[in-house]
């Protein structure tokens, strides 16, 4: 690892257990990752590597903004979601890929054991940003957000139908489970 060294979105900068995700990085379970193109810097006083995105930025995500993602990747405590979009400047591009984290405690108002069970890979989320401090961090835990476009465990290209309060594999009628966005099935992402 090179301080000041040039980095693509995606390059490998170290392994989660060496350090902590900060600005412009995000960690996809195994690796701290950078999350835009940039220089990297680490501050060995908190051990967190950072990116310093080179050239000028068009929408920055900030805390207090409503984001639209697709969950990357799931453990029983979290979940890593791209954001696709940014509330309130739509049509203005990231032109970077922002990796966010959904804890499980911030999940719902309600106990979850394993968040899992409510988020999957490929599903499309709308949370809020809580918090910037080592990369966005995300809340679902009001009505309007949640997940607002769910797909099949068994094929993750099928999306699901709402059936009255559950969501049901049209193809397979299998029943699945997760933490519902209210206007889920409407239409509105």
């Amino acid at each position: 690892m090179t301080e000041n060294a040039l980095v693509e979105p995606g390059t490998p900068l170290a392994y989660s257990e060496e350090f902590l995700p900060g600005n412009g990085t995000y960690d996809d379970g195994e690796q701290i990752r950078a999350a835009v193109f940039g220089r990297q810097h680490v501050d060995t006083e908190s051990m967190t590597l950072h990116v310093e995105p080179t050239g000028k930025r068009v929408a920055d995500i900030e805390k207090g903004d409503v984001v639209v993602g697709r969950v990357t990747y799931t453990k029983p405590e979290l979940a890593s979601v791209q954001i696709l979009e940014v509330r309130g400047k739509e049509g203005r591009s990231l032109l970077q890929q922002v990796e966010a984290t959904l804890h499980v405690s911030k999940l719902d108002n309600r106990y979850i054991k394993d968040l899992e069970k409510e988020v999957r890979v490929g599903d499309v989320v709308r949370a809020k940003v809580i918090s910037l401090k080592g990369g966005p961090q995300l809340a679902t835990d009001k009505p309007e957000f949640g997940v607002v476009r769910a797909f099949s465990g068994d094929d993750p290209t099928q999306p699901l139908d709402l059936r009255g309060k559950t969501l049901v594999d049209p193809e397979s009628g299998r029943r699945e489970t997760r933490k519902l966005a209210e206007d889920y099935g409407s239409g509105r992402v």
